[in-house]
């Protein structure tokens, strides 16, 4: 048997850095084979969701010796015995998309697949589509690694102030950073060939006196070199990105923390567990925790009833949003507050192609990836923007300079969306206006003006994204609809609800104050998980 101990003692360690939660780990795995049996139908806690702040959780329970199931819908994709788990960027086939009969990104060319439950997912509604992982790790299989902090100015115009940017830039932040390994590109890695593409986007900018700064990013750059030294095939070198990357490079969550948690031995990740239901029972206080356990095409198999004492919400700002939206239509959570599915935003996303740079800018045959540099434009006049070079790797297929530079642009955006839930239909409805993310655009385009100076005769906008150059209707960013400090308390807790948990991108306001989002919602689900274990578990 596992030996008892105080959870109050053992978190306090964590207060002291990553090593005290470390030793204290390695200490319970030791005692993890001493452990009786798990019921396989009762868990203390369980986590759905197993993204940014799933995986923290999941971490952060087995560390304090807490029996924790983690349930995902979709699977585990990492490889072994050398096999190459993820389709290719192009051509792309089935494990790309989830349950779709055709891939789905923003991007030309489109190609008929089977469907399967593949890693990147769309979810339309009406004038907005929205991205997301599938898969053990979440949106980490699918983004670009790109580890960005916003600045203590946005960061305290976004977030409530019971949320101290001090606080996180000094604990939170760097916990994260070391855990996923975030670096800037080594400048061997970057003076090659595949990065000629940002350097030139520098030079430009240079050219108008606009800041660019290398970013960090969650990528094992040993990896990259054993592909460029033609010692592993290329993958990231070949373009390879939004559906998983091959050669291992990728520092996804299923290689850090959700690695780190099985290895505690109490956790245990079910793949193909869609949750369809969460019930309060106010007997016992327990939560029962419906499932439809899936095969690869998406077809119900069996059905499930799971029990927890503990209940934590990781599946993304949709899943997490449409589960708690469907318990309080449905009565089985019927106190929950009136802020559920408000506040909801798409991180001010924006995409656009810059083509004809001119025959002096070649940008690369092969545009590499993982994209490594960002433009900071926080002095805009319309709204601070931070304007990102992701490359376009059409070299992929032909062989051919395509002169162009692909941006995602994301910014300090106010829209707001509203989720409701359709009994009718038992799907979320989004109300996002028409209007939604002009601001943003605005603000690039304005940038834009000032990029051109560089080379006014050669530099358009390119209309393969939309008529103007401009989206408006995607976002890979998600963000909000169970917000901190209206939904939960500043610490995830949901109102009404003992030992109920919100701990992923649904907590954020709809914004993650111009930067990627994924690296802010892990670190306020280290806080929330750190106070948690020190006050709710005895």
């Amino acid at each position: 048997m596992a030996q008892k101990y105080s959870r109050r003692k053992f978190i306090g360690t964590s207060t002291k850095g990553i090593l005290g939660l470390a030793a204290a780990s390695s200490f319970l795995t030791l005692q993890s084979s001493c452990k009786e049996k798990r019921n396989k139908n009762f868990s203390k806690a369980i986590i759905i969701g197993t993204g940014f702040g799933g995986a923290v959780a999941a971490l952060r329970l087995g560390q304090a010796g807490i029996d924790t199931i983690v349930l995902e819908k979709g699977l585990s994709w990492e490889s072994s015995n050398g096999e190459k788990p993820f389709t290719k960027q192009f051509p792309p086939d089935k494990r790309s998309t989830w349950l779709r009969d055709e891939t789905v990104l923003p991007l030309p060319p489109h190609s008929a697949i089977s469907q399967y439950t593949g890693v990147l997912e769309m979810t339309e509604f009406g004038n907005m589509n929205v991205y997301t992982g599938a898969g053990v790790g979440g949106g980490s299989l699918v983004y670009g690694g790109m580890t960005v902090k916003p600045t203590q100015n946005h960061f305290e115009q976004v977030f409530p102030s019971e949320i101290d940017f001090t606080q996180m830039d000094a604990m939170y932040y760097p916990r994260v950073k070391a855990m996923l390994d975030a670096q800037t590109i080594p400048l061997d890695l970057e003076e090659t060939e595949y990065f000629e593409y940002s350097r030139v986007f520098k030079e430009l900018a240079d050219a108008v006196n606009l800041n660019t700064r290398k970013i960090d990013i969650a990528y094992n750059w040993d990896i990259i070199r054993q592909e460029r030294d033609g010692i592993i095939e290329k993958s990231a070198l070949a373009g390879d990105l939004i559906y998983g990357n091959n050669s291992g490079a990728k520092n996804s969550l299923d290689k850090n923390y959700l690695r780190e948690a099985q290895n505690t031995g109490f956790i245990e990740i079910r793949t193909l567990h869609k949750v369809v239901s969460i019930i309060r029972n106010e007997q016992n206080k327990q939560y029962e925790v419906d499932i439809d356990i899936i095969d690869t095409k998406g077809a119900t198999v069996e059905k499930k009833k799971l029990y927890c004492e503990y209940l934590f919400m990781g599946a993304g700002s949709l899943g997490t949003t449409h589960l708690l939206s469907k318990a309080k239509a449905e009565g089985t959570l019927s106190q929950l507050n009136s802020f559920l599915g408000k506040n909801w935003g798409t991180n001010g996303n924006t995409m656009f192609m810059r083509e004809n740079l001119g025959l002096f800018n070649n940008t690369g045959t092969i545009q590499a990836n993982p994209p490594i540099r960002a433009l900071e434009h926080f002095d805009n006049p319309i709204t601070p923007i931070l304007i990102e070079n992701a490359p376009y790797p059409i070299g992929a297929v032909v062989p051919i300079d395509c002169f162009c530079h692909l941006h995602l642009a994301l910014g300090l955006e106010d829209t707001r969306g509203e989720f409701t839930y359709n009994n009718e239909t038992g799907q979320l409805q989004l109300d996002w206006p028409n209007s939604g993310n002009d601001l943003i655009i605005q603000a690039a385009q304005h940038t834009v003006s000032i990029l051109d100076q560089a080379d006014p005769i050669q530099e358009t906008l390119s209309t393969v994204l939309s008529p103007t150059g401009f989206t408006k209707n995607f976002t890979y960013h998600p963000l909000g609809g169970a917000c901190i400090n209206q939904v939960t308390d500043q610490y995830g807790r949901v109102e009404n609800y003992d030992n109920l948990y919100v701990i992923d991108s649904a907590l954020m306001p709809g914004s993650s104050a111009v930067a990627n989002p994924s690296w802010t919602i892990a670190a306020l689900a280290e806080r929330c998980m750190e106070h948690i274990l020190l006050n709710d578990f005895r």
